[in-house]
């Protein structure tokens, strides 16, 4: 309606041209009015009331999914994480029982080794035991032997001194211990003579003595012992052949610092000398390792304890229970290994 009066009129006042249909103008107020000035009517903003019009207030407050996007409910997330969750724990078990599968077969390995080692250094100094009077003591879990280092030929003869043609590699990595000794052969490789054995007290390597003879590339070397060899009154002398041995005991027992029982060797006899770990963790007392003594027939024997019984005996048959353990000292593996050694110069 405003837009119908003219506007060099006042407002509220028609023009002389104007429709008489048309109701007047409200009175205009004055900007002194109490009332506060006039405004165009088309300053006020124009909000409509429809409710499209609040379309884009609501969309920017509360953002829906757009055209074309889906997501997962409740159920399908439940049943992702189920199977994820089995997925994973099998995954754990094989990766468990690959690990579980790797120490057995470690420690399956390490029995194996301990007993093969230890058998073969056991078995390798029982068959030096080649003269009577070599076992000195036999048990079923313990033995001490005289295992033979030197062999060589008497080219001098002295009192208290023996000096003898040896293989030089042989003699240089030969030292006394307690428990050294000596013995001879005073007859032939046939029909043996062996005297009775002596202690050692000292070695000396030298090149002097010992005329050129046909063991002239051999080494030499002086014997230091208490009496010369004999047997039955004939003493030692040139041309016979000696051999020179150590004192060596095997058997089972605790060791400082090691879980379990192991293998021990002593070497020597008397003060001095040590029980020295070898070998192990093994079994318990008696069951870990044993020895087992047979005749020249091959009948089994009990543990020998004189000297003729001792000088019987033909084989020894040695047997280790090796195991292995864990932190906690409980067994992971267990293996049983044996050999048998046949003693020489036994009839």
């Amino acid at each position: 309606l405003q837009s119908c009066a003219s506007p060099s009129l006042p407002l509220g006042i028609s023009s002389p041209g104007a429709s008489a249909s048309l109701a007047p103008s409200p009175p205009s107020l004055s900007p002194f009015s109490p009332a506060g000035p006039s405004l165009p009517p088309r300053a006020l903003p124009l909000i409509s009331p429809h409710p499209s019009s609040f379309r884009p207030l609501l969309r920017a407050v509360r953002p829906g999914p757009r055209a074309g996007e889906s997501g997962f409910t409740l159920i399908e997330l439940l049943v992702c994480m189920t199977i994820g969750a089995v997925i994973l724990s099998s995954l754990f078990r094989a990766i468990s029982a690959q690990g579980q599968l790797t120490d057995l077969q470690s420690a399956r390995e390490e029995v194996q080794q301990n007993s093969g080692a230890s058998l073969e250094l056991v078995s390798s100094e029982l068959r030096a035991i080649s003269t009577p009077g070599g076992v000195l003591r036999a048990s079923r879990d313990s033995i001490t032997f005289r295992s033979m280092r030197l062999w060589g030929v008497v080219c001098s003869v002295a009192p208290g001194a023996l000096q003898l043609r040896v293989s030089t590699t042989d003699a240089r990595h030969f030292s006394v211990m307690a428990g050294s000794g000596v013995v001879a052969n005073l007859a032939t490789t046939a029909e043996p003579v062996w005297t009775e054995a002596v202690p050692l007290t000292g070695v000396a390597f030298n090149e002097e003595g010992c005329e050129a003879d046909r063991y002239e590339t051999a080494g030499r070397m002086t014997l230091a012992v208490g009496a010369l060899p004999q047997r039955n009154g004939a003493v030692v002398e040139a041309g016979d052949l000696l051999g020179v041995y150590d004192q060596i005991t095997y058997r089972s027992g605790p060791s400082s610092g090691l879980p379990g029982r192991w293998i021990q060797r002593r070497s020597g006899d008397g003060q001095g000398s040590t029980n020295q770990p070898l070998a192990g963790p093994i079994r318990g007392a008696g069951v870990g390792l044993r020895f087992r003594y047979f005749s020249s027939s091959g009948a089994p024997m009990s543990p020998p304890g004189s000297a003729p019984q001792r000088d019987s005996i033909a084989q020894i048959q040695v047997v280790v229970d090796a195991t292995s353990l864990d932190d906690q000292g409980n067994v992971r593996a267990a293996r049983r290994d044996s050999v048998t050694v046949p003693l020489r110069n036994r009839r």
